[in-house]
């Protein structure tokens, strides 16, 4: 996304024409219209979302092969934030930022809202404070045993009231 109009202030009997106004440019200059929570994205007409940029990070950040090496959490509060939600599965944590049931999510929980994605962060930093580092391969070299012992986690199991399964329950 290059350019997000945010609309969430604007009194919703002065939003049409405003909005329809912001389409026009958009489309105009040529980007696509991305829907979002009371927002318009501009993007570029190429074939690129979160879940591909959140990849290349990873890869350029940490290596071809980060998913073998560090734990990833992501937390969206939008549709856009699917995309990435999709391409971490298996990968990645995920959390949709929802305090409704009614929206569709691949996520593997829901938060309900963004003062609880805090109070997750602060939970995971208390327990991998906690934690004691896994101690490294012998032939491993040294800037790789450093890195392994600043991005190496374990997988957390999460419960209680501040999450929510997003599978409906039978």
């Amino acid at each position: 996304v290059l350019l997000t109009y945010h609309f969430r202030k604007v009194p919703v009997d002065k939003r049409e024409p405003i909005v329809s106004r912001a389409r026009e440019l958009i489309s105009e200059a040529g980007f696509k219209i991305g829907n979002a929570h009371c927002a318009l994205e501009s993007k570029p007409p190429v074939s690129w979302d979160k879940g591909r940029a959140s990849i290349y990070i990873l890869r350029t950040a940490f290596g071809v092969d980060w998913s073998d090496r560090i734990r990833i959490i992501y937390a969206g509060d939008d549709v856009t934030d699917e995309d990435a939600i999709s391409t971490l599965k298996g990968m990645a944590y995920t959390f949709r930022v929802s305090n409704s049931n009614l929206t569709q999510t691949e996520a593997d929980k829901r938060l309900p809202s963004t003062d609880s994605v805090l109070t997750l962060l602060h939970w995971v930093e208390k327990h991998m404070m906690e934690r004691e580092p896994k101690q490294p391969k012998r032939s491993t070299s040294p800037s790789l045993i450093q890195a392994n012992q600043i991005a190496t986690s374990s997988v957390c199991h999460l419960s209680g009231p501040l999450l929510q399964d997003t599978k409906p329950s039978s």
